[in-house]
């Protein structure tokens, strides 16, 4: 795992609602990789008007017709075959994450190529006012 995070990121949010979110990114990751493993990269940083925070992983990657539905209630990637412990994900996670992002005035979104890498994205004001 690499992370890497400004050291005087500073942002006004809700702590366990952005915990959650950047778990539930690292654990999609995580599954993205498995079984063979892969890299885990966090990062965090300042503009002069928001924070960027980025988890990538260097998993399968998300099909490009998938791309546009993985925000979407109850739409998973997982499958039977891939998926990292027992049957498929509920497709709630990356919802979640969607709305407490937006909640916080912010926005999220994915770059992802099929069997090389996928980068959630998070842009959030540093005034959410």
């Amino acid at each position: 795992m690499d992370i890497r995070i400004d050291r005087d990121l500073h942002l006004t949010v809700v702590p366990v609602q952005i915990q959650q979110v950047l778990m539930n990114l690292i654990l999609n990751a995580r599954n993205a990789m498995l079984p063979g493993g892969g890299r885990l990269t966090i990062e965090g940083r300042q503009t002069s008007q928001a924070v960027q925070i980025e988890v990538s992983d260097s998993g399968r990657g998300i099909e490009q017709e998938e791309l546009k539905k993985v925000f979407e209630p109850f739409f998973s990637t997982q499958t039977p075959e891939n998926a990292a412990q027992g049957p498929g994900g509920a497709g709630l996670g990356l919802a979640f994450c969607r709305q407490v992002i937006e909640e916080h005035k912010g926005r999220i979104w994915v770059e992802s190529k099929p069997n090389e890498a996928s980068t959630f994205k998070i842009s959030l004001p540093k005034d959410p006012k």
